[in-house]
């Protein structure tokens, strides 16, 4: 009963803070169509969610991890930007910037299977 319990209050959470989102997009863009807002965003999450140390095997990760990676993504995407480098250029050291923490990752998870 307590683990339902449990998942429930993580659903809800989860819509909350979802529609939360929605309204701060609706705020930034002007727009609430969900047609082409957002697009490409997972990717953007799930990158700020490796580089903070979530292991794409689960059950590994902290939330100021995730913090600090979203944080890492946003200074080297905004600087990056003020630069004036193309965008197509940006997607790309952001992508090489996931793939170097991805490849850590799956070291860290080597190294801590060997030792185990």
């Amino acid at each position: 009963m307590r683990g339902d319990r449990r998942i429930v209050s993580m659903y809800v959470t989860s819509s909350l803070l979802s529609a939360f989102a929605g309204i701060l997009v609706l705020g930034r863009m002007g727009v609430g169509s969900a047609s082409g807002v957002g697009v490409g965003w997972e990717l953007s999450a799930i990158a700020a969610a490796v580089i903070g140390g979530v292991s794409l095997v689960g059950g590994q990760g902290r939330i100021i991890g995730i913090v600090a990676g979203t944080i890492l993504l946003e200074l080297i995407n905004n600087g990056l930007t003020t630069l004036q480098i193309n965008p197509n250029y940006t997607n790309i050291v952001l992508g090489c910037v996931l793939g170097l923490a991805i490849t850590a990752d799956r070291l860290r998870a080597r190294s801590i299977a060997r030792r185990g």
